[in-house]
């Protein structure tokens, strides 16, 4: 039996097959074959915003989510979509227009919802958009909003974590 070691890289590529072929020594002599997976653990992908806070007072601000492959330092070989979701915790509402701010906050994506594309041969990208936190007059704690994703890379769906 011959060993097989699989190197670990730092690109991005999805997964991928080996196929093992040849032939048996015994009698009925017919040829053997079989396939292997390499899982890319180069994949995941982390989102990251641009602050951590959007004051009540402070009108429409801006926030940019950047989606970033974690390890990955070599070049991407295809290009990534990153479907991202704004969403309202800790009790926070989140409106999906801003034609009627009854909720805590409302945003400039439609349906709360974006695509980051990272393009084939990077490693990161970024998408910017509106938040509109509304100023009511209730004493409250803090309340949230969070970004969540999903992605794939090579076909296979990979990890997307909100930092």
């Amino acid at each position: 039996m011959t060993g097989l070691t699989v190197i670990d890289d730092t690109v991005v590529e999805g997964p991928e097959t080996l196929t093992l072929g040849g032939t048996s020594s015994l009698a009925s002599d017919h040829a053997v074959s079989g396939s292997l997976t390499i899982a890319d653990d180069d994949a995941d992908i982390d989102l990251e915003w641009s602050r951590s806070w959007v004051f009540e007072q402070a009108g429409t601000q801006a926030v940019t989510v950047t989606a970033s492959f974690k390890g990955a330092t070599s070049i991407l070989t295809e290009a990534t979509d990153v479907s991202v979701t704004v969403a309202g915790a800790g009790g926070a509402t989140l409106a999906t227009s801003c034609t009627s701010l009854t909720d805590d906050a409302c945003t400039s994506l439609t349906g709360n919802a974006a695509t980051i594309s990272i393009p084939m041969g990077q490693t990161s990208a970024s998408q910017s958009f509106m938040v509109t936190a509304r100023d009511d007059s209730t004493a409250e704690s803090g309340e949230k909003l969070t970004v969540s994703g999903t992605a794939s890379v090579g076909g296979s769906d990979v990890t997307v974590t909100s930092a």
